[in-house]
């Protein structure tokens, strides 16, 4: 849930692999691509149901103009990447895609990424035993409600009848103070 990369970061950081849907890849940058909803072989699906402060969008195909698509800079530098073609491209707007606020959230998940990261956060439960939030104030509707049916559901699926489901959630003011990730804090 949260906007900002310290996740993201500290996955990387601690050597662990993940998917981010951010599969379509140019030299420069990386686009969202609706592949978090495929089986995914890495360990960790990180799923940003609220955007991030690193994900901007662009029209990085010069062959289809009307084309467009999410994207985070590698380096960073958002207003620096190349198209497909390998040409300077900008962001069509200077602010990131995020949802911000309460009422336009369960609007926002009908439609574009928004849409496919909500579809993959309802689907991935179904096959996960655990699940980690970070940084939610557990305030939005459609993401209670798919909580609430994971941990519901879980004793019913035949893979789960062994575990019951974890559910861990940090404050946002308490992910500062925890402890770098490593692979044995995501077992």
């Amino acid at each position: 849930m949260n906007h900002d990369t310290l996740i993201e970061q500290e996955l990387q950081r601690a050597r662990i692999e993940f998917s981010d849907g951010f599969e379509l890849r140019t030299p420069t940058s990386n686009y969202w691509e609706a592949t978090l909803s495929k089986a995914s072989k890495c360990r960790v699906n990180l799923c940003k149901l609220h955007g991030s402060i690193d994900w901007y969008r662009y029209q990085p195909d010069p062959a289809s103009p009307n084309r467009q698509l999410v994207g985070r800079a590698l380096n960073g530098d958002f207003w620096h990447t190349l198209d497909f073609s390998g040409s300077r491209q900008w962001p069509l707007s200077p602010f990131s895609e995020m949802l911000i606020g309460s009422f336009n959230k369960i609007l926002d998940y009908s439609g574009g990424i928004f849409a496919d990261l909500f579809h993959a956060f309802r689907a991935s439960p179904r096959t996960s035993d655990h699940l980690i939030v970070s940084g939610y104030g557990f305030r939005d509707k459609g993401v209670n409600a798919a909580i609430v049916e994971w941990l519901t559901s879980s004793s019913t699926l035949p893979h789960r009848r062994s575990r019951a489901p974890l559910l861990l959630a940090i404050p946002a003011t308490a992910r500062a103070a925890a402890t770098p990730l490593t692979d044995q804090a995501l077992l």
